[in-house]
């Protein structure tokens, strides 16, 4: 690893805490709740004490909350599955896009994300960073359900219709090159870290 490359990677470090600091309290506690409950990414949450030597409280849901997220982000396996970072990569992430519509119709129709970069910054954790270029439309797309106050819709594993892309998004192939060989995120809060966010403690890591 070059001197460039560990300069590059601390500011991106820099970047992410303060991108997620910059979240209300309520956003980040979730934000590190749902982290949690990809299990491959609980092993590598930032775990630290608690805060002034507490542990963090629990973030609690009700049961139908809670069964509908279990449910959907089960299918996080497949997405993040669909990581490959070329034209083929993008053709797979297309196919399967309807999985990831799931887990972001749950999310923000219980108003736990309520900002487009607060769903970026988490769901480029849950669904991995090749996704970042869909995931502006997966936003819209929950947010849109949430205004409709429609049911939810049951998703399964199933290989789903692809969902018509913006032309826009088709032809732009740089814009689509830049975002999927970006830095994966580094930054994985914890509950502790939630806490933290608000004051000095978590930005003083800097």
């Amino acid at each position: 690893m070059t001197r460039r490359s560990i300069m590059d990677r601390a500011a991106n470090l820099v970047d992410e805490v303060q991108r997620y600091a910059a979240f209300d309290l309520q956003t980040r506690r979730f934000i590190a709740y749902a982290i949690g409950l990809v299990p491959e990414l609980r092993l590598i949450v930032n775990r630290e004490e608690g805060v002034a030597g507490n542990e963090p409280l629990p973030f609690l849901v009700d049961a139908v909350e809670a069964a509908e997220r279990e449910e959907a982000y089960q299918l996080f396996k497949d997405v993040r599955a669909a990581d490959r970072r070329d034209d083929m990569g993008r053709q797979q992430r297309e196919g399967v896009f309807n999985l990831l519509l799931a887990p972001a119709r749950v999310d923000v129709r219980h108003g736990r994300i309520k900002s487009l970069s607060a769903f970026i910054f988490l769901y480029e954790r849950l669904a991995g960073p090749s996704w970042r270029q869909l995931l502006p439309l997966a936003w819209e797309d929950a947010y849109a359900k949430r205004r409709q106050r429609l049911p939810m819709p049951q998703f399964s594993a199933t290989p789903p219709l692809q969902l018509s892309l913006g032309q826009q998004l088709v032809n732009d192939l740089t814009a689509k090159d830049q975002l999927q060989n970006d830095a994966a995120p580094w930054f994985f809060p914890s509950l502790a870290d939630a806490e933290k966010a608000g004051g000095a403690p978590l930005l003083s890591m800097l």
